[in-house]
């Protein structure tokens, strides 16, 4: 008899247990955007001054966080130190093209007082960043907005940095692999909207918006392969009077950067000839031409670039 109670009761607590995560998980899930989330895949991100964060890198993009992002997010502190040694509060961050979360949440842990906002027009963006914020403990310092990243920057105020990682392939659907179009269609969809020269966004940013949208002694900061030509994005940003970083005595717009093989991204090597095929179109700056390591592997540079707003640099003052 005693069995029999004892089993009732245990039927009953489950039954409770059941219903309440129902209630609970099933409410959550319904307040997402999108329930179809990819499988979470975890991964530890260093970001630098001895601190990591975990993400989930689930595959709904062409790069995942450990082959570009990850080289931003390691040269954080020195970024931070350099910004606050030139006055920059840094109170308020806006992060385009915002992913995973990755950069945002790292900027997050490093300034506890800081607002950040993500910014990307994926679905699947805002529930990762939702969910990396949450595990990383910052949700409360970030704000997720589904929009075009150059319409939102067109009717919002300035801000002490902004910081991205663009899409900066050229637009040529046949250069992609057949896999990276069937697995990630809605990202490829933003390189049709990029330029034959893969710089459209980096382009946008520095002309119409990188002196409109920062404060004065603000900066933009940006991932780059120098494949889409650095010299070109060093040019624009003396022409809108943005002035370099300073990080190690040395003056450079780019602030960090790491070989990678052109065979590990998604892209097919025909790339590779179509790139050195682009002129410029700016007098004194030549065709890029990929490197080779010791094996004859085709190679280019991943690049965290970034340009400074001066102080007496006012929003209507652009060249």
């Amino acid at each position: 008899m005693k069995n029999k109670f004892v089993a009732i009761n245990l039927i009953i607590v489950g039954t409770i247990f059941l219903l309440h995560n129902t209630l609970v998980f099933g409410e959550v899930a319904n307040n997402s955007q999108d329930s179809n989330i990819p499988e979470a895949e975890w991964i530890d991100i260093d970001i630098g001054g001895g601190k990591s964060i975990k993400i989930d890198d689930a595959d709904f993009s062409l790069a995942k966080n450990n082959y570009y992002v990850s080289l931003f997010a390691r040269n954080i502190p020195q970024i931070i130190d350099e910004l606050r040694n030139k006055g920059n509060e840094l109170k308020k961050i806006c992060n385009l093209f915002a992913g995973r979360g990755t950069l945002a949440i790292a900027f997050a842990k490093h300034i506890p007082e800081v607002e950040i906002i993500a910014v990307d027009n994926q679905k699947e963006a805002w529930n990762l960043v939702t969910e990396n914020a949450q595990t990383s403990g910052v949700s409360d310092r970030i704000k997720i907005v589904n929009e075009d990243a150059f319409k939102f920057l067109s009717k919002e105020d300035e801000f002490d940095l902004i910081i991205c990682n663009f899409p900066f392939i050229p637009r040529d659907m046949g250069r992609f692999s057949d896999a990276a179009i069937s697995s990630s269609p809605e990202l490829i969809s933003i390189f049709k909207d990029n330029s034959p020269d893969g710089r459209y966004f980096i382009d946008r940013l520095i002309t119409d918006f990188a002196v409109k949208s920062l404060k004065p002694g603000g900066a933009i900061l940006f991932m780059q392969g120098d494949f889409t030509n650095m010299e070109k994005t060093v040019y624009l940003m003396r022409q809108q009077g943005l002035v370099p970083f300073s990080i190690g005595g040395k003056d450079s717009y780019v602030i960090a950067s790491e070989t990678r093989f052109l065979k590990n991204t998604h892209l097919t090597q025909s790339l590779k000839d179509y790139i050195e095929g682009i002129k410029p179109g700016i007098e004194g700056i030549k065709p890029y031409r990929f490197g080779n390591d010791v094996s004859g592997e085709p190679v280019f540079q991943a690049l965290v670039v970034g340009g400074i707003k001066p102080k007496t640099q006012s929003r209507q003052n652009s060249k």
